[in-house]
């Protein structure tokens, strides 16, 4: 008991680690505190039996052996909790991976893609700081699925029109119709791209040297931007290869998983890069010696042709060239296939739809495409406009839009919005988001 108590005191000395506690999941939570209790009381309950022993031996120096083990121990503890901790903190998920790797050096300016590929799509997500407020929303209207009012409150430094945005968890990216990046929050791996000894923002401020840039997307700790000219700028942190590589050929969009990184080309080949612990890469991890080994294939091993992606924390969607939505990586919401899945595999239960769009959570995704058993060969008035929407996946506290928090194992429809014209979707980690018209 005092073993756990000095565990306590000394973890409260730590504001890193009560941060990454209060900010985790419920269950996630209950289990670290579970067994680090369960690991501290054991290894408590042992000193105390051979301390005792110990104690009554009349060996002054056995007994100063044992109080130096005792608290020795106690650190031990709290260490291998932090760590667990901090790699929760990095992955936002309590998955498989231990935290790996730690590089010092992070590129803090944005700079051409050690690679050039994947112009007009936009990505759409939330800013975390700054863009918007919950005002006057009660307990109740927060667990509803659909129809939480959202008083947004405006952020009065751009000073253009923004057209597109992306946010991790500590940083938030504008696109201005200008063409300029707009930076704001908080990040020691050089997302904010406001160059060195600059790591924190609390007003957008534009990201120099940067211009003509079309769509922005943000991992944990980097971020891709994608030119009106098809080139790709990366910056942040590099572990893993993330930032990408040197590629030849116009690009079409940009997405970050948590550490990993898709370009997606004009021609349709996705090319990956980064970490792929969790099959977020859609390929095989092999000696990456140039493009054809960074290049997503199908189950003939010839490259894919995508024409749009979506990434989330450990898994990826995508539509193919004939409509199709295909998936892959790890908690990917699909029955009858291992929890990660290593290459792309179909969605089933979605018509055939060119212009669906995507958004991938951490656990859960959607896809906003045409009603089942709609014409697929949309005339050039209704091509594009999606009006209905399917979720699957984990459904804790009402992601998926359902109207419960169950999780479902295959595509279903939300009933909610049935019909309205959808214009976009995007995932946070636990929650969901869609754009629609009048």
């Amino acid at each position: 008991m005092f073993a756990l108590l000095g565990a306590t005191a000394l973890g409260m000395q730590h504001k890193e680690v009560v941060t990454t506690l209060l900010g985790m999941p419920r269950e996630a939570v209950i289990t670290y505190l579970f067994i680090s209790a369960v690991r501290t009381v054991s290894a408590a309950l042992f000193l105390i039996y051979y301390g005792e022993l110990s104690w009554r031996s009349k060996n002054l120096l056995l007994r100063k052996h044992w109080r130096d083990l005792g608290l020795w121990a106690t650190k031990l503890g709290f260490i291998v909790l932090s760590a667990h901790l901090l790699a929760y903190r990095c992955q936002q998920e309590c998955d498989p991976r231990l935290f790996h790797s730690f590089e010092q050096h992070f590129y803090r300016h944005p700079s051409k893609m050690l690679g050039a590929i994947p112009n007009s799509i936009v990505e759409a997500a939330g800013l975390k700081e700054g863009l918007h407020q919950l005002n006057g929303s009660t307990a109740a209207a927060l667990d509803a699925p659909f129809g939480v009012s959202i008083k947004s409150g405006l952020v009065t430094d751009i000073a253009t029109k923004v057209i597109g945005c992306a946010a991790s968890g500590v940083a938030s990216i504008a696109v201005g119709a200008d063409g300029a990046l707009y930076s704001f929050g908080k990040s020691k791996r050089g997302q904010l791209g406001l160059g060195e000894g600059r790591s924190a923002a609390d007003t957008p401020e534009r990201i120099p040297g940067v211009e003509g840039i079309a769509a922005v997307g943000c991992g944990w700790g980097h971020a891709l931007a994608l030119t009106e000219d098809g080139e790709v700028l990366s910056w942040g942190f590099p572990s893993g290869n993330r930032l990408g590589n040197l590629l030849d050929g116009g690009s079409a969009q940009v997405c970050c998983s948590l550490d990993s990184s898709l370009v997606l080309a004009r021609d349709g080949t996705l090319y990956t890069f980064g970490d792929n612990s969790l099959g977020q890469l859609g390929r095989p991890s092999v000696s990456e010696h140039g493009p054809e080994d960074w290049v997503v294939r199908g189950e003939d091993g010839a490259p894919m042709r995508l024409q749009r992606i979506a990434a989330g924390l450990g898994h990826c969607l995508a539509v193919t060239h004939d409509g199709k939505v295909v998936v892959w990586g790890w908690k990917h919401g699909l029955a009858g296939h291992p929890e990660t899945l290593l290459a792309p595999v179909s969605v089933p239960g979605l018509p055939l739809n060119t212009h669906a769009r995507l958004a991938a959570g951490r656990v859960h995704s959607l896809i906003a495409t045409t009603a089942a058993g709609a014409d697929t060969q949309q005339s050039s008035e209704t091509r594009g406009r999606n009006n209905a929407l399917y979720a699957f996946g984990n459904g804790q506290n009402g992601r998926l839009g359902l109207g419960s928090s169950q999780s479902v194992f295959e595509p279903q429809l939300v009933q909610d919005i049935e019909g309205l014209s959808i214009k976009d979707v995007v995932c946070g980690h636990d929650h969901s988001l869609v754009l629609t018209s009048t």
